[in-house]
């Protein structure tokens, strides 16, 4: 879960591409003979008998004495409040979702598969559904990928009592290949902390978006406030902040999951004049008969967008070429990359930009590519597509992952990590062997048998970066920038890991 705060302005969904849209019901508790809906695809399966085997989880025999019939009394309890009915596993058969509830206190919820009646099992522990004494669990169908048979469903779970308020948002789709249940998108909705010197809250808003009705694969973040008369509703009582952070999310197939998509970004205006010099930039004939000068514009652009980005975020959609954005999922650290081509073997020279939101809302700004008149020069023209916050106590490290072209032969993957301290930002953590913020794999293309070009992948649930297959003609160094004397090459070959413990990354041996 992010330190964000996200709440749902609303959650009105559609579903397709499955036998049947979801039904949702309150099941009796008293009834010995409640049974689940009847309406399950009728099959060669005992729909009956594995609607029973399913209830059955989740009953308790009671008994007492009935005076006034003077006769003990018994029956069975259905600890169940919901029921939800989808095509979750995309065979013939409805699964189930269903909310056990055990009046007033926690809840938990569980998918069951509706041909056998057996538990789905979560990916990890954190896919355990469950919501604290008086935040029910919400949940919806919904159909992220059309493509596919199958459904999602889009959870609200809770928390926090009389500490705070807490609501979080989970989208679950299940793993035809590993046969569970994961979350493919996890936000927190709002945070709301209750302390007797002041109250904290921070809250921001989520919606679908797109024109796709039908299926539900782009997702917008952003600030918000609670609307008046409708406090702490994580439903419809949010409205979002206007010209404030937004970030924006797509189902990306390939990952089977949500992540950030690196165009778009809503914000202040880019200046017409740095367009068209950016456009200039990457004009081919422009490139040919007039490169000296084009070779000056290349700085000049990237003075003038540090200079807006100072200022606050830019606007970044389909409509801007050559420009890239990407964003940490809380917020601080954004990256925005131009682009131009370099007219040889290298193809697409990539120019980073970092901005990061300091405590008073204005913002801070570094170059990581080369400028003659930096003192410190770490020169990379590295194309940063993912950041993500490091686990570490008191402290705001990031990672940041990157790949560049070198040439024709070779491809290069890279690791940097950046500090947040005191609103300024730290280049030089010690992140990798215990000196150096930078872990660099060189890619020798040479190698026929190689199929994972330049393969560094940060897990976040694990906390672990991995290259893969590294060969004999690949090199794994760490160093203090992209002209450091000071290197230390990794010999190990094959997957190498390192794992993020106690403020540092560590070579898995």
């Amino acid at each position: 879960m992010r330190d964000t705060l996200i709440i749902i302005s609303a959650l009105i969904f559609f579903a397709c591409g499955g036998p049947n849209h979801s039904e949702t019901n309150e099941l009796s508790d008293d009834n010995v003979e409640t049974k689940l809906d009847q309406d399950t695809i009728v099959a060669d399966v005992d729909t009956v008998a594995i609607e029973e085997k399913i209830l059955s989880q989740f009953a308790e025999e009671y008994s007492y004495f009935d005076d006034s019939l003077k006769k003990e009394v018994t029956g069975v309890h259905y600890h169940v409040a919901t029921n939800i009915k989808l095509n979750f596993n995309g065979d013939e058969w409805l699964d189930y979702f269903i909310v056990e509830d055990h009046g007033g206190g926690p809840t938990a919820g569980y998918f069951f598969d509706g041909k056998t009646g057996d538990l789905i099992e979560g990916e990890t522990d954190e896919d355990f559904i469950s919501s604290g004494a008086a935040r029910d669990i919400r949940a919806e169908v919904i159909n992220v990928d059309c493509d596919d048979n199958q459904q999602e469903l889009a959870v609200i779970t809770g928390g926090g009592g009389t500490l705070g308020l807490y609501y979080f948002y989970d989208i679950y789709q299940f793993d035809a290949i590993n046969k569970n249940v994961k979350s493919i998108f996890s936000e927190t909705i709002s945070s709301v902390n209750w302390d007797e010197e002041e109250e904290s809250e921070w809250i921001s808003e989520i919606t679908f978006y797109g024109d796709d009705t039908i299926c539900r694969n782009a997702i917008l973040v952003q600030k918000g406030a609670w609307k008046e008369g409708k406090e702490y509703d994580p439903v419809n009582g949010i409205q979002p902040i206007k010209n404030t952070q937004q970030y924006h999310y797509v189902y990306e197939g390939y990952f089977e999951e949500f992540r950030i998509d690196r165009i778009n970004c809503s914000g202040q205006s880019i200046n017409n004049e740095t367009l068209d010099q950016l456009a200039r930039l990457n004009d081919w004939e422009a490139l040919r008969n007039e490169p000296d000068e084009l070779m000056e514009l290349t700085s000049v652009v990237g003075d003038e967008l540090t200079e807006q980005m100072q200022n606050g975020l830019l606007t970044i959609n389909d409509s801007h070429q050559n420009l890239n954005f990407t964003a940490s999922l809380d917020g601080r650290l954004n990256i925005v990359t131009y682009t131009f081509p370099s007219g040889g073997t290298a193809g697409t020279i990539h120019y980073p930009i970092l901005q990061w939101e300091k405590s008073d809302g204005t913002y801070g700004t570094k170059t990581l590519y080369f400028q003659e008149y930096e003192s410190e020069y770490y020169g990379w023209a590295v194309d940063f597509y993912d950041i993500n916050k490091l686990p570490s106590y008191e402290k705001d490290i990031y990672l940041l992952i990157g790949s560049l072209k070198g040439s024709s032969s070779q491809y290069s993957a890279y690791a940097m990590v950046v500090e947040l301290k005191d609103d300024e930002l730290i280049l030089d953590y010690p992140a990798f062997m215990h000196s150096s913020a930078i872990l660099a794999f060189h890619d020798d293309l040479n190698d026929a048998d190689e199929y994972c070009i330049a393969c560094m992948d940060y897990d976040p649930k694990n906390y672990t970066i991995t290259i893969e297959e590294v060969d004999s003609l690949d090199e794994i160094i760490v160093q203090e920038n992209s002209w450091s004397s000071t290197e230390k090459e990794i010999k190990e070959k094959g997957d190498v890991v390192f794992k993020f413990e106690n403020g540092k990354f560590e070579l898995q041996k």
